[in-house]
């Protein structure tokens, strides 16, 4: 697997295959270890910011 990935909406064209129905499979097929790397970063940066912000801030960042 390389590290950049192979692009995005690549695996059907690449495998003949549907979808690999797993989402951490896709990510990694799709974006590499980068991407994957990446999305960690700012699930961790959103989880902080969620513990420390107001119940209106948290009801907003959820619609958004």
């Amino acid at each position: 697997m390389p590290i950049f990935g192979q692009g995005l909406d690549q695996f059907e064209t690449n495998t003949r295959l549907i979808y690999p129905h797993n989402f951490i499979l896709q990510t990694l097929y799709d974006g590499g270890l980068l991407l994957l790397f990446y999305i960690v970063i700012l699930f961790r940066k959103m989880s902080q910011k969620l513990k420390y912000c107001s119940k209106d801030e948290f009801i907003l960042s959820w619609i958004i």
